[in-house]
C-alpha cells in the first residue's frame, strides 16, 4: 500500500486543472489519488470522475440533491450542506487510513469550503498534509482559509478555472510535487510509528511575546533541564488561540503561561486579540497551570498611522518597529484586566489552584523603572483587582519583586508548575539507546543522522558487501553501520573473483533485485544500499531508481563500475555511451528522489563530479581487494593509497563540507591495514569493506575449521 492524496474541489469548472494535477501525481509514482467533487453544478459527464461524487456529498450532509438541482435551495445554504457533507467523508477517509495528504485548487468559494471542512473536522490532526493552490492567498483575509489548522496555502497567481496555461502550469505541478511528498513522508512515519516507543514525556505550553523573551527562554530551559518537553505560542492573537485549541484536543500537559497581553488587546480593542476564550480552556480541563501578567501594560495596534483615532491624541503610544505601535493600559484598564483574570481563573476545575506570580518590578522589558511603559500605578491597579476578585481555593497568588524578565522569576514560576505535575523522568538505560538504534532508519535524512551520530561519538562508521543472506545476518549483528548487495558479492561467495560483477555473466541489475528479497527480510536495523549499473543500457534509470527505493532500499552504490577499468577498453566504453558520466547522472537522479546515495570514485576529477551531484557518502576505490584465495596480486601500496585517498577527501570537503569520505579496497583487506590509513590521513571518518568483511574471513574460518576437524584422532578400540 502507498500514500493517498485526496483531491478535492470544484470539478464543474476546474475539472482540467484537476485532471492535470491528478496526472501529475500518477507520473510521481510515490501515490494513489482519490477524488471529491464538491461541485455544485456538476453532473453523470463532469470530468474527471470522482470518487465520491458531489451528490454523494450533500446527501452526507442530509440535503436534497434534487432540491439544487432545481434551484430551489440558496447559494449558501448549499455551500453549507457540501461543508458539512465534505467534513464527513473527510473523517471517514482518514479513519479508514485513505487520507495523507489533501489537495484542493480553488477561487474563494471553493477555498472557503475545503478549508471551513477541515476547520470543522476534530479528528484531521496537525501534521496530515493539507495544501490548497488558491486566489485567495494573496489576499487580506487569507488567514481566515487556514484558521486555527495548519492548512498551507499556494497562491495561484492566476485564478484557476481557464484550464491550464503556460504561467499557472508550473505552479500547479510544484502543487502536485509538493502534496506527494508531505503525503508520503507522512504515510511512511505513519507505518513505522508501532515501532517507536510512545513519547509519554509531559508537553508544556509556553506564551511569548518579544517583551517577554527572556522569561520566557529561561523557563523553557529549566523546564527542559527537568525533563519536560516545550512548545512555545507567540501571543499574537491566532497564537493564544492556537494554544487553547491544543489545550481542548489534549495534546498539552501543562501551561506556563507567562504572557497574557492578548487579553488587553481583546478589551480595548487592539489587533492581537485571542477571542472571548483565552486563558479558560486550561482550567476548565483541569491542567496544572501557571500564569503571569506578562505585556499587559501594552495593546497592540499597526504603524503608527493604523492606530484608532480616539487613541492618538492623549494615550501613550510606542513605536516598536515601523509595524508595531504598542499603547500603554490605563489603570482602569488594567482594573478591568485584574477582575477579568480573576473570573476566568476562578473558574478552575483541577485538583491544584492556579498559580499567578505578580512581577512587581514591572510586567514587560519597556515597564520596568526608567522604561517608557513604566507606570506604577497602573500596575497596582490590576494587582488589587486580582487579589479583590480571585477564589482563593481556585487561585494562588504569589507576589514577588523581580521584573518579570528575571531569571530568578523564571525559576520559580517553573518549580511552581513542575510542583504540580511531578514529573520524574526515566533515566534513559544502554538498552533503550540501544532499542532506539535497532529501528531501521525510514528514509534518507534518518539514515545520513545516524551516520553522523557515529562520527560525533568519535567512533569510526564501517559499511560492509554482504552476497548472501547468512552474511548480512552475520554482518549486522557485528555492528556495521551500512550494508550493500550488488552481484559481485554473489560471485564472490561462489568462489569467483569480485571482477566477474563487471563482466557479462549475468545482469547486475536483476540480481540485486533478486538478491532484495533473501537480504532485506532478515535485515533488522541496518540501512541496505543497492549497488546499481547505471550504465546498463536495458534500464530506463530514473525508473529503476524508483523500483530501488519502493523494494525497500535506503540508497545506492554505483556498481559495477566503469570506474575499475582502464585503458582502451575503458575508452572504448567512454565512447559508446557506457561511460562513467552515466553514474554520475545516475547519483544526481537518486539523490533527487530521495535516497542515500555512497559511489565509488577512483580519482578526485571523479571525486569532484560525484560530490556535485550530490552524493553523501564518497568511498575512495583503491582498486579490487587484495590477499585471500581469490584476491588481486598487485596492488597500489598503502603509502600510495595514503595520498590518493586524502587528495579524494580534499576535494570533495571543498565542494560540500557535510560529505561523508570513507576508504575501501586494494591492499585495505585487514583491520591493520585500514588503521595505517586512519593514522595518516585527515577527514576519513570509515570503512567500506567487500572482500575484506565477507569473503576473507569466510575463507579464513572455513579453512581453519576445517583443519581443527581434520586434527581429530581415530581411536584404537577397533
Amino acid at each position: 500500500m502507498s500514500a493517498t492524496v485526496v483531491l478535492v474541489g470544484t470539478f464543474d469548472t476546474k475539472g482540467v486543472e484537476y485532471e492535470f494535477v491528478r496526472k501529475q501525481i500518477d507520473d510521481i509514482g510515490t501515490c494513489s489519488v482519490f477524488l471529491i467533487d464538491i461541485g455544485l453544478q456538476s453532473n453523470s459527464k463532469t470530468l474527471p470522475v470522482a470518487d465520491i461524487s458531489s451528490i454523494s456529498i450533500i446527501k452526507a450532509a442530509g440535503g436534497d440533491y434534487k432540491a439544487l438541482e432545481e434551484h430551489k435551495i440558496e447559494k449558501t445554504e448549499a455551500f453549507n450542506l457540501m461543508t458539512k457533507g465534505l467534513t464527513l467523508k473527510l473523517n471517514e477517509l482518514y479513519q479508514s487510513n485513505r487520507l495523507h495528504g489533501l489537495l484542493a485548487l480553488g477561487g474563494s468559494c471553493g477555498t472557503a469550503i475545503v478549508s471551513e471542512a477541515i476547520q470543522q473536522s476534530k479528528i484531521l490532526p496537525i501534521g496530515l498534509p493539507k495544501l490548497i493552490v488558491s486566489t485567495v492567498a494573496a489576499s487580506s483575509n487569507a488567514h481566515t482559509a487556514v484558521g486555527l489548522s495548519d492548512v498551507t496555502l499556494m497562491h495561484s497567481v492566476t485564478d484557476i478555472s481557464g484550464g491550464v496555461n503556460r504561467i499557472n502550469e508550473p505552479i500547479l505541478a510544484n502543487a502536485a510535487v509538493a502534496i506527494a511528498a508531505m503525503a508520503s513522508r507522512y504515510y511512511s512515519s505513519m507505518t513505522q510509528s508501532k515501532e517507536v516507543t510512545f513519547d509519554d514525556t509531559p508537553l508544556i505550553a509556553l506564551t511569548m511575546f518579544g517583551v517577554t523573551t527572556p522569561c520566557v527562554m529561561e523557563a523553557k530551559k529549566q523546564l527542559e533541564e527537568l525533563g519536560y518537553n516545550t512548545v512555545i505560542f507567540h501571543a499574537t492573537g491566532i497564537g493564544g488561540e492556537a494554544m487553547e485549541y491544543l489545550i481542548e484536543s489534549g495534546l498539552i500537559n501543562g501551561v506556563l503561561d507567562i504572557t497574557t497581553t492578548e487579553l488587553a488587546d481583546e478589551l480595548v480593542g487592539g489587533i492581537l486579540s485571542a477571542g472571548p476564550e483565552r486563558l479558560e480552556i486550561a482550567g476548565r480541563k483541569g491542567l496544572p497551570q501557571v500564569i503571569s501578567l506578562g505585556a499587559l501594560d501594552m495593546v497592540n495596534f499597526g504603524p503608527r498611522h493604523t492606530v484608532p483615532k480616539q487613541f492618538t491624541e492623549n494615550r501613550l503610544l510606542y513605536e516598536h518597529n515601523a509595524q508595531v505601535t504598542l499603547m500603554r493600559t490605563t489603570s482602569d484598564e488594567c482594573t478591568q484586566l485584574g477582575k477579568i483574570i480573576a473570573q476566568k481563573l476562578n473558574q478552575n476545575r483541577g485538583s491544584n489552584r492556579v498559580c499567578v506570580f505578580i512581577p512587581h518590578g514591572g510586567f514587560s522589558l519597556i515597564s520596568v523603572d526608567g522604561s517608557p511603559f513604566c507606570d506604577k500605578q497602573a500596575d497596582t491597579c490590576l494587582i488589587e483587582a486580582l487579589r479583590k476578585h480571585a477564589d482563593t481555593t481556585k487561585v494562588e497568588i504569589i507576589e514577588r519583586n523581580e521584573a518579570i524578565n528575571d531569571a530568578s522569576f523564571a525559576h520559580a514560576m517553573v518549580q511552581a508548575l513542575h510542583a504540580q505535575i511531578q514529573y520524574k523522568p526515566v533515566p534513559k538505560l544502554h538498552t533503550d539507546i540501544v532499542q532506539k538504534q535497532m529501528t531501521k532508519p525510514r528514509n534518507r535524512r534518518e539514515c545520513l543522522d545516524r551516520l553522523k551520530s557515529v562520527i560525533e561519538e568519535g567512533r569510526i562508521i564501517i559499511g560492509s558487501g554482504a552476497g548472501i543472506g547468512l552474511s548480512a545476518k552475520c554482518i549486522e549483528e557485528g555492528g556495521a553501520d551500512l550494508l550493500i548487495i550488488y552481484n559481485s558479492g554473489r560471485f564472490r561467495m561462489a568462489g569467483r573473483g569480485s571482477c566477474a560483477g563487471l563482466l557479462s555473466y549475468s545482469d547486475a541489475n536483476a540480481i540485486v533485485l533478486e538478491m532484495a528479497g533473501e537480504v532485506l527480510p532478515i535485515v533488522k536495523h541496518t540501512p541496505v544500499l543497492a549497488g546499481v549499473c547505471g550504465t546498463d543500457p536495458f534500464r530506463l534509470m530514473p525508473q529503476f531508481l524508483k523500483q530501488i527505493k519502493e523494494v525497500g532500499f535506503i540508497g545506492i552504490q554505483n556498481f559495477p563500475t566503469v570506474g575499475l577499468i582502464d585503458g582502451r577498453f575503458r575508452q572504448s566504453l567512454e565512447e559508446t555511451g557506457m561511460a562513467y558520466e552515466q553514474e554520475v547522472e545516475m547519483i544526481r537522479q537518486a539523490h533527487l528522489i530521495g535516497l542515500v546515495t555512497a559511489p565509488y570514485v577512483f580519482n578526485e576529477e571523479e571525486a569532484r563530479k560525484m560530490t556535485e551531484a550530490g552524493a553523501d557518502i564518497i568511498v575512495a576505490h583503491m582498486g579490487v581487494t587484495t590477499k585471500g584465495a581469490i584476491g588481486a596480486k598487485s596492488s597500489l601500496t598503502l603509502d600510495e593509497c595514503v595520498q590518493l585517498i586524502q587528495a579524494i577527501h580534499d576535494v570533495c570537503i571543498k565542494i560540500n563540507p557535510q560529505v561523508i569520505v570513507l576508504c575501501h579496497g586494494g591492499p585495505l583487506a585487514e583491520p591493520d591495514d585500514v588503521q595505517y590509513i586512519l593514522a595518516r590521513t585527515h577527514g576519513i571518518k570509515g570503512f567500506f569493506g567487500a572482500s575484506s568483511m565477507e569473503r576473507l574471513p569466510t575463507e579464513i574460518a572455513l579453512v581453519e575449521n576445517t583443519k581443527r576437524f581434520k586434527q581429530l584422532k581415530l581411536t584404537n578400540k577397533d
